[in-house]
């Protein structure tokens, strides 16, 4: 029983660096250590759990072209419920809102029984450049959630052989591979083009994400040593997050490379060849894992300057493993 999905870009996404910082310092609520103006507005306000359940567009919406619309009236498997309809409200004063119900959710081969489902029933103009038609959120459930994930889903339905509680993602396009993510199997194709052999980490899900140790971080020749760190993946993440040591070695091994307040961020010369870029190396549990190089440059910050791929996770304990350092592994969650 198994399933692989391949990825699609969005076609309407624009990177900016300040942005792409600034959305991860809310949803983190990052408090920065570094100089600068952060325009971060209004703090994002959520029900329900954050990055959990798969939030659907429903037909109560306008109907837009290219999109697909869920009714839950046309599914014999769909039940409504009795709980608070849930709300997400931007920075932007944007919003999304709907009713929740229960439903059997198909991904590929695997169907996940009795998933709670977030419908889109209301949605701010804000959206209409999403081009997706929901959300799936494979977020573990936090000690303080009643709410079943779908990762929880597939790890507690007892009809669902071992194999197929696992899904893994390959973000890159190294190898014969287009980007995909699967579900109920491991590619060993993509295995044939790794270098290594996979390596397993121990995570804490209690806070409901999947956070590992990551003692260590070497930046070329130079090994930083950070007991008692923690990091954690996320794909949805364009950035990744470091604590401010790490960054300062990273940007100080690039020719030119600075912090930039008004960037709200490091930055370094765009004419920077990737052969002068260091090799960032970071542990997770035990095994070194290289970035590639050319995800150091994240986009322009003004005219000559790229905006840093890895900036300051601020005061925060924990580092975010943004999709610019997985592009370059195939992920197991198992």
């Amino acid at each position: 029983m198994a399933s692989k999905l391949y990825l699609i870009p969005n076609p309407n996404y624009q990177k900016s660096g300040i942005k792409s910082y600034v959305h991860l310092m809310r949803k983190y609520r990052i408090r920065p250590t570094k100089e600068g103006p952060y325009s971060i507005g209004h703090t994002l306000h959520q029900t329900g759990r954050p990055f959990s359940d798969k939030p659907v567009r429903s037909s109560e919406l306008p109907q837009a072209e290219g999109h697909h619309f869920f009714d839950p009236s046309k599914s014999s498997t769909f039940q409504p419920t009795n709980r608070w309809p849930w709300q997400m409200l931007g920075p932007d004063r944007s919003s999304i809102s709907g009713p929740i119900g229960i439903d059997n959710v198909t991904l590929g081969d695997v169907t996940i029984k009795n998933q709670e489902i977030k419908l889109a029933s209301k949605m701010s103009s804000e959206y209409d450049q999403f081009s997706g038609d929901g959300v799936l959120g494979l977020s573990l459930q936090s000690a303080s959630s009643d709410t079943r994930d779908v990762a929880d889903s597939i790890r507690g339905q007892a009809d669902l052989p071992p194999s197929a509680k696992l899904f893994t993602v390959k973000l890159g396009s190294w190898g014969r591979s287009k980007p995909f993510c699967s579900f109920g199997h491991i590619d060993q194709d993509v295995l044939a083009d790794c270098t290594e052999d996979i390596h397993y980490a121990k995570v804490d899900s209690t806070s409901g994400f999947w956070k590992f140790e990551s003692t260590s971080a070497v930046v070329g020749e130079k090994v930083i040593d950070r007991p008692m760190n923690d990091a954690m993946p996320d794909i949805s993440a364009p950035l990744t997050l470091l604590d401010d040591t790490a960054c300062q070695a990273i940007y100080d091994a690039i020719p030119g490379a600075l912090y930039d307040s008004e960037c709200q961020g490091f930055i370094f010369p765009s004419n920077v060849p990737v052969d002068q870029r260091p090799c960032l190396q970071l542990d997770i549990e035990g095994r070194l894992v290289a970035m590639f190089k050319e995800n150091l440059a994240f986009a322009e910050a003004k005219p000559g300057y790229m905006y840093g791929g890895i900036q300051s996770r601020g005061h925060g304990q924990l580092d975010t493993l943004g999709a610019n350092f997985l592009e370059g592994v195939y992920a197991v969650w198992s």
